[in-house]
C-alpha cells in the first residue's frame, strides 16, 4: 500500500513564476542624470580648453595731496589656459542567437537582448558615477588583507572610505590594488582580482586571484591612509603623490579638494585654483558644519548660488534628524502627520543647499558645490550608437566573426569637470551617529 503524495502525482505540478524579473542591482547614477555633456564645445580633438582667470590686476596708486603723482607700474591680471582631457569607458556584452531566439516568445521574461541593454546601460552609469565621484582618487583605502586561501583573500577598507553602494554594485568586478606607496600590487595579469563577497558590518571585501597576486597581496604594505582600490584598468602602473598615471577623469571630490595641478594650472603659484576641505573633527555631520564648511568657498568668492551637497545616506540621516528635532510642530489637526525628506534645503551664507543621500559617498565624506559649476567634457554620451556615425547605426548590431551570437556595446567618452574648483569643499572626518 503507498500514499497518493507529492512524489506520486510529481508530473502534476507546475512550478510558478513571478510575473516579471526583480532587478536587484540598484541604479546610482545621480551625477551622471544631473550634469550634461556641453553639446557645443565637444571634445572633437585632443583636449578642452578652459581659459580661465587666476589673478587680478594690481596695478593701484593711492594720492591724498592732489599733486601730479607719480603711478605705480601697472600689474596685469593672469589668464591660464585650464585643459581638460576625457576618458573612454567601453563595455562589450556578447549574446548567443539561441539565447536570443528563446527569449523571443511568451515562454521568456523579457527578450534576452532588452534585458543586456538594460543591464549595460546602468551598469555603464554606474561605473561613470564611480570616476565623476572618486575618479584617480580610489574607491577605498585598504588598511589590511587577511589570508583564505592560496587564491583567496579578505580585504580589509577602512571605516571611513567605505561605501556600502560601491562593493554591492561591484560584485564580480575586476580591480586593481595599490599599497602604501603608491605602487600596483602584482604585475600584469596577476595584478587583477575579482571581488566575489563583500560585509557591511566589517567594512571588507572578499577577493579572488592568482597565486602570484595573492601571495605578493599579503606582501604589500598598507596602513589606514594608504593603499587604495581601484577598478582595472582605469589607472596607471604607480599612484605617487603629485604623479597620478591615471586612465579614468579625475573627479569632483579631487577637484573641489584640489590642492595641487589640476588640469594643467598649479594651484601653488595660483592660490584661486585651490579647493577647500573642512574637518568634521571627527563627528557627525550637522547642518552647523555644513554652513562652516560653505564659509570656506565663500572666502574665495562664492555667493548667492544654489549649492549641492552629497553626503552618505547615514550622514543624511543625521541631519534629518537633527532637522527634526529642532522643527518645531504648531497645531496639527487629524490622526496622521507625516515626517522625512528625500532632500533637505536650507540657506547658508553662500547661499541656498540641497543635501542629497548618495549611495556611493564614503562614510567620513561629504562635498558641496555650486550646482550650475559642475559640468561634462567630452564627445559622446553613453550611447549604443557607433561612434561618429549616424542615427540608427548601432554597436551591437555587428556579429561575432565565427561563433553563434552576437556582441554588443556600449560607449562613452567624456569627463567631469568645473571651472572654479574653490567654490566646492570636501568635508571630511564624519564619523555619523551609530
Amino acid at each position: 500500500m503507498s500514499d497518493v503524495d507529492l512524489n506520486a502525482l510529481n508530473g502534476n505540478f507546475k512550478e510558478a513564476y513571478a510575473d516579471k524579473i526583480k532587478d536587484n542591482v540598484p541604479n546610482y547614477a545621480y551625477i551622471l542624470k544631473e550634469t550634461e555633456l556641453k553639446k557645443g564645445v565637444k571634445l572633437l580633438g585632443d583636449k578642452y580648453n578652459m581659459p580661465v582667470k587666476v589673478q587680478s590686476g594690481q596695478g593701484y596708486t593711492y594720492n591724498t595731496d592732489g599733486s601730479v603723482f607719480t603711478l605705480n607700474s601697472p600689474v596685469a591680471l593672469q589668464l591660464e589656459n585650464a585643459t581638460v582631457q576625457s576618458f573612454t569607458l567601453v563595455r562589450q556584452d556578447n549574446i548567443s542567437w539561441t539565447a536570443i531566439s528563446r527569449s523571443a516568445n511568451v515562454n521568456a521574461f523579457t527578450r534576452a537582448m532588452d534585458l543586456t541593454i538594460d543591464d549595460m546601460t546602468k551598469g555603464a552609469g554606474f561605473r561613470l558615477e564611480c570616476s565623476y565621484l572618486h575618479g584617480q582618487r580610489g574607491l577605498g583605502n585598504v588598511s589590511g588583507v587577511t589570508h583564505v586561501s592560496t587564491t583567496q583573500d579578505t580585504v580589509q577598507i577602512t571605516a571611513a572610505s567605505w561605501a556600502s553602494g560601491i562593493w554591492f554594485s561591484a560584485l564580480n568586478a575586476q580591480i586593481q590594488i595599490y599599497d602604501t606607496s603608491g605602487a600596483l600590487v602584482s604585475s600584469g595579469a596577476d595584478s587583477v582580482f575579482t571581488v566575489v563577497g563583500l560585509s557591511v558590518a566589517n567594512t571588507t571585501i572578499t577577493v579572488n586571484g592568482t597565486t602570484t597576486g595573492i601571495t605578493a597581496l599579503e606582501a604589500a604594505t598598507f596602513t589606514t591612509t594608504g593603499g587604495n582600490i581601484y577598478f582595472n584598468g582605469s589607472m596607471g602602473a604607480t599612484v605617487s603623490p603629485g604623479t597620478v598615471l591615471a586612465v579614468e577623469g579625475v573627479g569632483l571630490l579631487n577637484i573641489f579638494s584640489n590642492t595641487g595641478t589640476l588640469f594643467g594650472i598649479n594651484s601653488g603659484t595660483f592660490p584661486q585654483w585651490t579647493g577647500n576641505t573642512y574637518s568634521a573633527a571627527s563627528g557627525p555631520l550637522t547642518f552647523g558644519k555644513l554652513e562652516a564648511a560653505a564659509c570656506l568657498p565663500g572666502d574665495r568668492g562664492l555667493a548667492g548660488e544654489d549649492m549641492t551637497v552629497l553626503v552618505p545616506l547615514r550622514s543624511f540621516k543625521d541631519v534629518l534628524t537633527e532637522q527634526a528635532a529642532a522643527r518645531r510642530y504648531g497645531d496639527v489637526k487629524g490622526k496622521k502627520m507625516d515626517n522625512g525628506a528625500d532632500t533637505l534645503e536650507f540657506y547658508s551664507p553662500t547661499g541656498t543647499m540641497d543635501i542629497i543621500p548618495h549611495p556611493l559617498m564614503k562614510a567620513g565624506e561629504a562635498v558641496l558645490y555650486p550646482s550650475d559649476n559642475l559640468f561634462r567634457i567630452g564627445s559622446s554620451d553613453l550611447t549604443f550608437q557607433l561612434p561618429g556615425q549616424d542615427e540608427g547605426t548601432y554597436i551591437m548590431s555587428a556579429p561575432i566573426s565565427g561563433k553563434a551570437g552576437y556582441f554588443t556595446s556600449i560607449f562613452a567618452d567624456n569627463t567631469i569637470a568645473s571651472d572654479t574648483p574653490g567654490h566646492g569643499c570636501l568635508i571630511t572626518g564624519v564619523v555619523p551617529r551609530t
